[in-house]
């Protein structure tokens, strides 16, 4: 704004030292004072910037719990079908092998863990999960007989082939 007014006064004017300490008192005078800032104002601004990134983190936290849920919930259904494929095979093996054949295995079963049970040729695995209790069933080609284990960890079966069924048996 200075500037613009400045170039309206003719150039003659301006020359000599008193043109320039007019010119500078001139340029004083188009400037306008600025307001300090108030603490309050500074507060202000503060809380808001603060506020916005509350208002932006929550969510993501809340993004990220869900996230995390469902991962758990994947790893642990992952486990469950691990241990059962691993039951089934060695079951259909020593049924066909026949009549005392055996073996020994080692299975590892998720913290989600809370029931498990033979259904026939099915063995059904509950596991607690986001939305609730969930059954995550596995079958295979043999009748299968006994208990299978129904705490979190690592355990020791014994599948055994007997007449016309496998019996599995905790270790």
């Amino acid at each position: 704004m200075p500037d613009a007014f400045l170039s309206k006064i003719p150039l003659k004017s301006l020359v000599g030292a008193k043109a320039l300490m007019k010119l500078g008192d001139l340029a004083q005078c188009c400037r306008r004072p600025r307001a300090p800032l108030r603490r309050g104002q500074v507060s202000m601004e503060y809380m808001l910037v603060v506020g916005f990134m509350f208002a932006l983190l929550i969510p993501l936290l809340i993004l990220y719990a869900r996230t995390q849920q469902d991962t758990t919930d994947s790893l642990s259904q992952g486990q469950v079908i691990r241990a059962g494929n691993t039951i089934r095979d060695v079951a259909e093996r020593v049924y066909f092998a026949g009549a005392p054949s055996q073996e020994t295995i080692s299975i590892l079963l998720p913290d989600t863990i809370t029931d498990s049970r033979i259904d026939n040729t099915t063995m059904i695995f509950t596991l607690v999960g986001a939305q609730g209790d969930y059954d995550v069933a596995v079958s295979g080609l043999a009748p299968l007989n006994g208990t299978l284990p129904d705490s979190p960890g690592r355990h020791v079966l014994i599948v055994r082939a007997e007449t016309a069924q496998v019996r599995i048996i905790p270790s």
